[in-house]
């Protein structure tokens, strides 16, 4: 059992988007909410308890959600957690290794906690309606599972049908439900779109679930439809309007430099998915030889920051509108005696964050396991302020 344990959580270490981000609509700079956490055994990525906590734009700090305590007896480990945009709430993720056993939980901050077993942590959706997740019977089945959050009900369904491959065992990582079409992502041997797969589930038959409650425990997941065919892509970020998916993949046309030959080529093509249309623009490209990073949406939608650069530095900072695709540099991230990339956050990912005039990078002194948030105008990247961090530092969300 702890082997199969072991291989889902690598699995789904490959499903997750790495870095996303998801600005919100308001007009004002909105707190970037970020999870602040030590990592504990000298493991990357196994976190122990800490806090959600939003960083506001007077530059006061606020206290969203306090973590539960861990159970020593049973070894749990937090894993990670998240917050819904309008700060209501919080779901987070934990595992035992004595019990061998994953769990998620998820509460109205303030409210009752709903414990859910075999269930690994995933997304709210951008209009705090609905909590997707992803949860694991075993090492060959996997679900999808959506909380109603005003009424309580879930959906579940599990199983994986795909037009070319027909029902199968696979998993799906949802990304985003919007009222209707859940999309997800999907990894070989499942996908039938290259070694990352996106698709589209039409939920509307199982729409009274979550209103009316059921007396089937699981539903099939009905066939998915292919998003794009790109290929390889990942650091899928939604938009704040729920309706366009940025997402970053390699164009072997322009290899990088600087990395070593394997079978994840980092990315140099951003490109927006029109969810509606299924259809999909190409943006910006990285000029020869490097690569991009961690995509982040403008608060209304109409523009895309991201990062880019030659490896190790990954420093310069980039805007480009939607739909024009016009392409800016907002500036180069200071090194000021740091390393002049973005840090490493819990994961192997790097993230960057837009909250209106804001952005929110993480960085990392030499030789020293703390990563620190900082802040800066997007009009001038120089006039940067640390602002915190720990060693374990995740920015979530631009909060509402």
């Amino acid at each position: 059992m702890k082997l199969k344990l072991v291989i889902i959580l690598i699995i789904i270490s490959l499903l997750v988007p790495f870095g996303t981000i998801s600005p919100v609509t308001a007009q004002s700079d909105p707190p970037m909410l970020a999870l602040i956490t030590p990592l504990t055994n000298g493991e990357a990525g196994i976190l122990g308890t800490g806090q959600i906590v939003a960083y506001n734009a007077d530059g006061t700090q606020s206290l969203i959600f306090q973590l539960p305590p861990l159970d020593a007896s049973q070894n749990e480990q937090l894993r990670g957690a998240t917050v819904s945009r309008d700060r209501q709430w919080v779901a987070y993720q934990t595992s035992s290794d004595t019990s061998n056993s994953i769990k998620l939980v998820y509460q109205r901050i303030g409210g009752q906690a709903t414990p859910v077993a075999n269930a690994l942590l995933g997304t709210f959706t951008p209009d705090s309606r609905y909590l997707l997740y992803y949860s694991v019977s075993g090492i060959d089945f996997f679900g999808v599972s959506i909380v109603n959050l005003a009424t309580g009900l879930t959906l579940d369904l599990l199983g994986l049908i795909t037009p070319e491959q027909g029902l199968k065992y696979g998993a799906i990582y949802p990304l985003h439900f919007d009222g209707r079409y859940l999309y997800g992502t999907t990894f070989l041997p499942a996908s039938d779109s290259g070694l990352l797969g996106l698709y589209r589930f039409d939920l509307l038959p199982y729409l009274p679930v979550l209103n009316v409650p059921d007396q089937l425990p699981r539903h099939s997941l009905p066939v998915g439809v292919p998003v794009v065919t790109v290929g390889s892509y990942e650091s899928m970020v939604l938009s704040p309007d729920g309706r366009k998916l940025a997402l970053l993949y390699h164009d072997p046309a322009n290899p990088p430099v600087n990395v070593e030959p394997g079978p994840f080529t980092p990315s140099n093509t951003l490109a927006l998915i029109d969810l509606p249309t299924r259809t999909l623009v190409r943006l910006a490209q990285a000029g020869p030889g490097q690569i991009l990073r961690s995509p982040s949406w403008a608060a209304d939608s109409g523009g895309i920051a991201f990062a880019g650069g030659t490896l190790p530095n990954i420093s310069g900072i980039y805007a480009v509108s939607v739909p024009a695709g016009q392409v800016r540099q907002l500036g180069t991230l200071p090194s000021g005696g740091v390393t002049d990339f973005l840090a490493p956050l819990p994961g192997g990912s790097t993230s960057i964050a837009v909250c209106g005039s804001r952005l929110y990078y993480g960085w990392q002194r030499p030789s020293s396991a703390e990563i620190r948030l900082v802040r800066s105008q997007t009009s001038n990247l120089n006039g940067y302020a640390d602002i915190g961090g720990a060693k374990g530092t995740v920015l979530l969300s631009c909060g509402a």
